[in-house]
């Protein structure tokens, strides 16, 4: 079974390097976990700004007019979005 990782990536080094640098966030997790917990993600950092996105669609549409926000599910049906200089993002897990 495919498990998947949620990481964080800092889209401005200078702000990467206050902060520790990317970082792994959750391992091991199943694709429909992975998706459910960046939506939990998503809308606790976004709270302030926007309204409750119920799903993963409704989080790119609010995201649309601006420059940062949630994208639309990748092919492989992995989910992205940037807040605050930082990149949030659902990756395969490969064995190494």
């Amino acid at each position: 079974m495919k498990t998947y990782r949620i990481k964080l990536e800092f889209t401005n080094p200078y702000i990467g390097s206050k902060k520790g640098g990317n970082k792994t966030l959750e391992t091991g997790l199943t694709l429909k976990v992975a998706q459910k917990k960046l939506l939990e993600m998503y809308n606790n950092q976004y709270s302030s700004e926007r309204n409750y996105a119920k799903n993963w669609g409704l989080a790119v549409i609010q995201s649309s007019p601006y420059l940062f926000g949630a994208n639309k599910t990748f092919s492989d049906r992995t989910r992205s979005y940037e807040w605050d200089s930082r990149r949030y993002f659902i990756e395969e897990e490969i064995d190494e």
